[in-house]
């Protein structure tokens, strides 16, 4: 007889609004040692040198490249912005 197989399950998978919290949280904390005002790449490049999750970059990545950043409430409220559209869909 053969013996069967263990069956595996993936963990499920946050929601968006679960994954977005996440996010936001862990941006939070990244981010806590930046001085600022920072501009985008200066957040990127905080969180390239801290290895950061790819989300997190990829999330500050969208962000204006040009707009000068005075805190991380304010960083995070553009993440939360850019994000609610895609969430809707």
């Amino acid at each position: 007889m053969i013996p069967a197989s263990p069956v595996t399950t993936r963990p499920a998978r946050p929601a968006p609004a679960d994954r977005l919290a996440t996010d936001l949280a862990e941006l939070r904390r990244a981010l806590a040692p930046v001085a600022f005002p920072a501009p985008r790449d200066d957040l990127l490049a905080v969180l390239i040198g801290r290895r950061a999750p790819l989300q997190l970059l990829s999330r500050v990545g969208m962000l204006g490249p040009d707009h000068l950043y005075l805190s991380v409430d304010e960083v995070c409220a553009d993440v939360l912005r850019r994000a609610r559209p895609a969430a809707r869909r």
